[in-house]
This record gives structure tokens, C-alpha cells and sequence, in this order.
């Protein structure tokens, strides 16, 4: 029975004394005055019981928008992308979400109880105590490694916060564990990219200013040569009544001449690096005209081993510069079979896109013409495989090699917006692969033309 019953039900009893009280020789102005005082009383009670109700009404409204908020809460939590821990002030977990326990691969439920250090690596215990220790609301996100149970150690950036009690006193911390060991890694690849791109300008701005030197030098000694094998020619002539005896150290003269006069040509093309009329080129064909020279030099005990594409393989190029790359490719790999080998070509076209590890970060993506030249010889050196484009570098012994051979090979592919890549061990051969941006064959090109 609520209370407004319970008022009227007191009022009716009431009523009944009265009607009694009346009937009874009893004065009825002090009952009257009794029975309204008592309604009045009933009537401040009534009101009273309708404030309650309201009252009660409110906080039942309060309550459900309080459990409304605790769901969400909870919802949040458990949802979040990133781990979230709750620990006493020594670390001790009792409340963990989702993530955390994906994080940290160990079942949530068994998360509870655990000292949240156990999985910090040994490395990073002392700075994990140090913010345990004194944690504040406003620092910023501090690194730890983590080792996860059966897992890999991995990287996490943390944020701590201080759940605070009525009096405003530190009761629990909340941590936050975000893994960023993806991100570290994409770091660490964008570093490895910003360093092999320094690389290549470091040593294009050496080949720049190598190019202008050896520009100005070539055509200097070109000029310087040129007569000193002119002198010799006439010298031989039998008008000039030349000795016998000195006919050998003449020839000697126009020898050296002449190999001088090759060296000022490697300069001036190392410097130029190809600047003349580009038209459709088959490498394949290009090859095979190059391999027709090289035959006729290399040893018999070299085996020469060919694959290429039907459709054939078409570069936008000069000629005479790319006939130069591929002579100098074969000449190498022949000198570093000494005691013969294989000898292996092959041309073929490739889709290469962003991300491929073949891509070098300063190459676009596309469709490249590629041509590999391999053999099994002797092989490069890892210390100075980084070395061999460099201008005047070379292995080979005084007399036989100036250094400008594989270096003018690099200009002439990087002018021709293409790239080379290495791959050598020592005593068991090496392989150049020259890339070169590919076109379409051009009208006219027979199918499977080389």
C-alpha cells in the first residue's frame, strides 16, 4: 500500500471517531478542530509522498544514464585498437581489454593478478620502474620492448595516467600499449631508402664533376695525340729513309699513341654518357652484334649460353653507347674466366613496381628492358663491390685496365634513365643485370625480331 493509500485510509478512521465521538456526550468543537488540524497534516504528508516520488523518479533516471555511461565505458575499452591495462600503484594488473591481451599473447582472464613488468624486456626494466614510480598525467609517449609469451619481442610506445580516488589521491594507473614496431620498421626502411639515395647523388655528383674534368682533359690530350700518331705514320713512309733499327721504336710510339688516343675516346664518352640521337634499339639484336666481336677475342674454353624473348626486347637509345655497355659487360665477364667458363646472355622485358626490392629508390616504376650478363669466374670482392663504377677503379693488373670501363658503363645507363644491378662471390662468378625503360617494338619490327 503507497503512502497516498495509506493517508486516506487514517482519514476514513478518522471520520468514523467522529461520527462516534459525536453520538457520545462529548462537546464536537474540539474534535472539529482535532480532525482539520489532522488534515492538514495529511495534506502536507500527501505532498510530501508526490516530492518523494519525483525524487525517486529522477534517480531512477539518473541511474540508468549511469549504467548507460558504464557500458560505454566498458564497450570502449574492450573494443579499443590499442592495449589497455588497469594496475595497483606497483604494476599489479587487474582489469585488461582485448588488445592488451592480443598484445601481450596471454588469455585475458589470466592477464589479472599478473605484475605488468614480467613483460618488459630485461633492457628497459629500469626506465619501467622509473615511471612507475613517479607517474604523471602529462608525460609523453616513452618507448619499451616487450616480449609477448611465445612471441617475438616487439616495440610499444606507452601512456600512463593516474586514476584518481574522492579525495584525489592516486588509487590505479591506466596504461595505454601501443605496438610500433610496424612503424619502427617503415623507419628503419625509409633510412635504408634515404641512405641508398644519397648514394646514388653522391656518387652522380662525382660523375658529374669527373665528366667535366674529363671532358676538357680529353679533348686536350685528343689534340695533344693526334699528331704524335700523324708523326709516326710519316715517319714509316720509306721516303723518310727511316732506319731499320728504328722502325720497332717507332711502332712502339704509334702504339702507345693509339692506345692513348683509345683512352681520350673511354674519356670523352664517360663524360658525354651518351648525348646523342635516341631511336628504337633491339637489345637483343644489339647483343648478338656484340657477341659476334666478342667470339672472335674470347678464349675457346668459354661456352656461351643465350635465352631472350620471341617478341623481341625495344629500348629508346643510342646506338653506339649501348653497343659500348654490352662490349664492356662481355669483355669483363671473359676476363674473369681465365680458365674458361659459361658465359650466359639473356634479355627479357619486366614489370617492376613500387616496392619491388629490384627497384632502387631513385628508378620510377614501369616496364624495363632487361639484359644480364653472368659468368662463373673468379667473382668480386664484397669490399669493393661498392667500388667498381667509381671512376679509375680497377682490379686488374697495371697496363691491362684503365678504370673507366664499368664507370662510363653506369653514366651511360643512368643517362638512358635505367639502372644496374650487381651480384658477385668470390669464386663463383658474378652477374650484371642492366635495366633500361622499355618501349613498345616499333612499326615494322618483325615478330621476334632480336
Amino acid at each position: 500500500m503507497g503512502i497516498s493509500q495509506q493517508i486516506e485510509a487514517i482519514y476514513q478512521r478518522a471520520l468514523l471517531l467522529r461520527e462516534r465521538a459525536t453520538a457520545s456526550p462529548v462537546q464536537p468543537a474540539p474534535l472539529d478542530d482535532a480532525l482539520r488540524e489532522l488534515y492538514f497534516v495529511l495534506e502536507e504528508l500527501q505532498v510530501t509522498d508526490s516530492e518523494l516520488q519525483q525524487q525517486n523518479q529522477r534517480l531512477i533516471e539518473a541511474q540508468k544514464q549511469i549504467d548507460l555511461e558504464r557500458q560505454r565505458y566498458r564497450t570502449l575499452f574492450e573494443l579499443a585498437p590499442d592495449g589497455y591495462l588497469v594496475t595497483d600503484r606497483q604494476g599489479k594488473i587487474f582489469h585488461a581489454n582485448q588488445a592488451a591481451a592480443t598484445l601481450l599473447a596471454v588469455p585475458q582472464a589470466n592477464l589479472v593478478g599478473k605484475p605488468l613488468i614480467v613483460f618488459v624486456d630485461p633492457a628497459d626494466r629500469s626506465q619501467f620502474l622509473a615511471h612507475l614510480a613517479q607517474p604523471n598525467d602529462d608525460d609523453q609517449d616513452w618507448e619499451v620492448r616487450i616480449t609477448p609469451r611465445r612471441k617475438d619481442s616487439l616495440a610499444v610506445a606507452i601512456t600512463t595516467a593516474r586514476v584518481k580516488g574522492d579525495r584525489g589521491q592516486g588509487v590505479a594507473l591506466l596504461w595505454s600499449l601501443r605496438d610500433i614496431s610496424q612503424r619502427k620498421q617503415i623507419e628503419q626502411n625509409l633510412q635504408a631508402e634515404l641512405g641508398e639515395t644519397q648514394a646514388h647523388l653522391d656518387r652522380s655528383q662525382r660523375l658529374d664533376s669527373l665528366g667535366t674534368l674529363a671532358s676538357g682533359l680529353a679533348h686536350d690530350l685528343g689534340n695533344a695525340l693526334s699528331p704524335l700518331v700523324t708523326a709516326t705514320d710519316l715517319l714509316l713512309m720509306p721516303h723518310y729513309g727511316l732506319a731499320e733499327s728504328a722502325y720497332p721504336v717507332v711502332e712502339m710510339m704509334k702504339s702507345s699513341a693509339l692506345r692513348s688516343l683509345d683512352l681520350v675516346q673511354q674519356l670523352l664518352l664517360f663524360a658525354q654518357g651518351g648525348t646523342g640521337e635516341h631511336q628504337p634499339l633491339s637489345l637483343g639484336q644489339a647483343l648478338e652484334e656484340v657477341l659476334a666481336i666478342v667470339q672472335c677475342t674470347m678464349s675457346s674454353a668459354i661456352v656461351v649460353q643465350w635465352s631472350g624473348d620471341d617478341d623481341g626486347v625495344w629500348v629508346e637509345a643510342e646506338p653506339t653507347p649501348i653497343h659500348q655497355v654490352l662490349m664492356n659487360l662481355c669483355l669483363n665477364a671473359c676476363d674473369a674466366m681465365a680458365d674458361g667458363g659459361t658465359l650466359q646472355l639473356a634479355v627479357e622485358t619486366r614489370q617492376i613496381d613500387s616496392g619491388d626490392p629490384q627497384l632502387p629508390a631513385t628508378a620510377p616504376p614501369g616496364r624495363y628492358a632487361v639484359v644480364t650478363v653472368a659468368d662463373n669466374g673468379s667473382g668480386i670482392d664484397p669490399a669493393i663491390v661498392d667500388r667498381i663504377f667509381d671512376p679509375f677503379f680497377t682490379t686488374k693488373e697495371a697496363g691491362q685496365g684503365t678504370g673507366l670501363g664499368l664507370a662510363t658503363t653506369f653514366r651511360i645507363v643512368q643517362t638512358h634513365g635505367g639502372f644496374i644491378q650487381v651480384d658477385s662471390q668470390v669464386g663463383v662468378g658474378s652477374r650484371f643485370q642492366v635495366f633500361l625503360p622499355a618501349i613498345a617494338s616499333p612499326p615494322g619490327a618483325l615478330p621476334g625480331a632480336e
